[in-house]
């Protein structure tokens, strides 16, 4: 075989390789969000100072690798929600800032 007939015959191979590569990277990804996202419930059950609920909120939505989550949106209008029935004026501003960047990264102006 030449080289030429060898070379045509491995496209289609590192084509399917490099594609069920890219899909299981992606599902991972998915996964460690739902993860993160869970863990951050299970910690806000056992926060008892609203403030420090607002806070965690917002330092989990802060974190690059969170920013893109699928549920920002919804932590944001947690935080603020909480801070709202709190009167935490700071806390409400931040949700707020969250809340905008969210509606932002998603183009929902």
């Amino acid at each position: 075989m030449s080289s030429q007939t060898v070379q045509n015959a491995m496209k289609p191979r590192l084509i399917v390789f490099l594609s069920i590569l890219g899909i299981l990277c992606f599902q991972m990804s998915i996964a460690q969000g739902i993860m993160r996202t869970d863990s951050l419930d299970s910690v806000l059950r056992m926060i008892t100072n609203p403030k420090v609920k607002v806070d965690s909120i917002l330092k989990y939505l802060e974190k690059p690798e969170n920013q893109y989550l699928d549920n920002t949106t919804e932590l944001a209008n947690r935080a603020l929600e909480i801070a709202q029935q709190n009167n935490y004026a700071s806390g409400k501003i931040m949700a707020m800032i969250e809340l905008g960047n969210s509606y932002l990264r998603s183009s929902d102006y």
